[in-house]
Order: C-alpha cells, then structure tokens, then sequence
C-alpha cells in the first residue's frame, strides 16, 4: 500500500532533482544510461546493495562504478537527465556524505524512477521496503513464517522506538508499489498478494540452506517512526540513525531498503540497503 506520506517525500525528491537539472551547468556528464546496466554486467561486479535488491526482487537502480570514485571535478550537465559523475550519484536519487574509508561524492547510485520526471506510477525503489527470509528450523509452513517475520519486526520495533505509530502490517509476495502486488485486480488492501511460498533454497547472503522469502512486509511505518524519534523532521542524520539501528536489532535475515534523505544541497543521505546495522551503498565491485 502506497502512504500519503511515502508520497509526498517521493514527490519532494523529485522536485529536488527538477531544480538541480534546471540549474545545471556544462561539464564532465554521465547519463544515467551510462551506468551499466544490471542485467549486462557480471554479479561479480554488483555491489552487495544490488545483490540484496536482486534477491528482494527490486530494480530500477544501477550501481556507481568503483572507478567512477573520487572524480571530484564532474559538473552538473546541462539540461536533460545528465548529471556530472558526482552528482549522478547525489542526485539521481539523492545525495551524500561517503561512507567510511570512501572518497569523493558517488556514494548513490541512481535510480531509474525519480531520473524519469515525467511522472506515472510510484515504483518500489522509490519506497522504503522491509523484507525477511525465515529459516525453515524456525517455522514449519508460510504461515507460521509470516508470524514469526512480524513478530521479530515488531519485538525490534518496541526495542528501538520509544514512540510508536499504530499500523496495519501485511506479509506480500511483492515489494510495496510493485505492479504484481494486487494479483491483476483493483489495488486494495483485500487483494494483495500475500506470501504463501514453501521454504526454498536461501540466497548465498543468508546462512539457513533454505528459508521462507522473500517475504515483503507492507504498511510499515520505518521512515514515520524513525523521524518521530529523532529531533526533528529535518534531522535527516539521526534518522537514518533510527533506522540504521532498527536494521540492528532484527535478525541478519531482515533486509531494510531505504531510499535517499536531503535536506540541503549540501546536506543529502544517499539510498542504501540496510543489514543488521550495516549500509550498503551502490557503488560496484
């Protein structure tokens, strides 16, 4: 289910990057059709972000190449979708202080939704998501690893937020805003797909030899209670703290996406995939 909330932040990024690419200047560009493809480039290439966005059965966003790192000098592009390196990453859907150990700005990624500003549907890598693989030694059917999904989720919600919003949580067989979500029929809560798979092979990243997943968890409220929690709406930092620490408390076989945080233009958080603590940036191998 799509919140007003989750909405209007979309809609805010977006207009974000309509300023920046009206105010652009000529220089060193990258496209977003640059950044290679996913699909035409090897796994071994993928950064980890990509690969849990694989396995959660999201795409729409491309890795920044590791050598692509550090270029400090590219400049915005001027006019269109172009984007200098740096900016690519900071604005394609938000932008970035490094990660540890990492120079220069292209710590982002881009996301091929908010490049298209033309509008139409939401799509997931637009929206926070929260997804869980259930080792088979913990549940025994689909339904009863939902259970214990929900119930893991909401034990570390109670730990980590001291306020806490009401929510109506549902198990899916898709990410929020996918277009498979409601089975072909009207998008309604009552005709979501919920997750009925029997325990497969786990991806290589989750140590059970089979577990139930992916399992979406729609109608989480992460980005809501992560800024109530904070000090303020436009602290985007210790938000991302909140949530980083949220990502903490679950089990390692719980995967928090979050998308970019700006503030300023000089005061931006890049998207990343979060996994017991740890961000993971699209920046490839």
């Amino acid at each position: 289910m799509i919140h007003c909330s989750k909405i209007k932040l979309t809609l805010a990024m977006t207009a974000a990057l309509t300023a920046l690419v009206g105010c652009s200047s000529p220089g060193n560009t990258v496209t977003f059709d640059q950044l290679p493809d996913p699909a035409a480039t090897p796994k071994a290439k993928w950064s980890d972000a990509m690969v849990y966005m694989n396995a959660m059965q999201i795409s729409g966003m491309r890795d920044v190449p590791r050598e692509m790192m550090g270029d400090a000098s590219s400049q915005p592009a001027e006019g269109g979708n172009s984007t200098g390196v740096l900016d690519a990453a900071t604005y394609g859907v938000g932008a970035v202080a490094p990660p540890s150990g990492m120079s220069g700005g292209a710590v982002a990624g881009v996301g091929l939704g908010l490049l298209l500003l033309g509008g139409g549907p939401t799509q997931p890598a637009q929206l926070p998501q929260v997804v869980a693989w259930v080792p088979s030694d913990l549940a025994s059917s689909p339904e009863a690893a939902v259970q214990v999904a929900l119930n893991e989720f909401n034990k570390s919600r109670a730990a980590v937020f001291q306020k806490q919003l009401p929510q109506e949580l549902i198990a899916t067989a898709y990410p929020e805003s996918d277009s498979r979500s409601f089975g072909g029929k009207m998008p309604k809560a009552s005709n979501l797909v919920l997750f009925s798979e029997e325990a497969k092979e786990s991806p290589a990243f989750i140590s059970a030899p089979k577990s139930y997943g992916p399992i979406h968890i729609v109608g989480h409220k992460v980005t809501e209670e992560s800024i109530i929690n904070s000090s303020g709406f436009r602290n985007i930092h210790e938000s991302r703290a909140n949530t980083v620490a949220l990502s903490a408390a679950l089990p390692d076989w719980f995967l928090i996406y979050v998308t970019s945080a700006t503030r300023s233009k000089s005061d931006k958080l890049p998207p990343a995939v979060l996994r017991s603590g740890t961000p993971n940036y699209f920046i490839g191998k």
